[in-house]
């Protein structure tokens, strides 16, 4: 009845939730292998700009990384990740020193 109830409630609750968002991605990996397959080079590309969008949408650059060594593997993931990390710093630096 006290704040810390409230508080395991929300910890089970966040757990119960990426437990489920887990369960729901497994069912799309092999479509998500197959796309990034068949795409080749443009997908990587595509994954920069995605990188640069979502990272200026404060989605942790970490998540992101990791898809991208899920995605491509750990060569072309870790070069997709630097490359999208500083095109997003690069992007974001004149917004923000002015």
């Amino acid at each position: 009845d006290g704040p810390g109830q409230t508080e395991r409630c929300r910890l089970l609750g966040s757990f119960v939730f990426i437990i489920l968002l887990g369960i729901g991605i497994e069912h799309h990996i092999d479509s998500l292998e197959t796309w990034v397959a068949k795409s080749g080079t443009w997908g990587v590309v595509g994954y920069v700009l995605l990188f640069v969008v979502l990272t200026s949408l404060l989605v942790p650059e970490a998540l992101l990384a990791v898809l991208a060594g899920v995605s491509f593997g750990l060569t072309w993931g870790i070069a997709a990740a630097l490359c999208g990390s500083f095109l997003a710093a690069a992007g974001e630096y004149p917004g923000i020193h002015r």
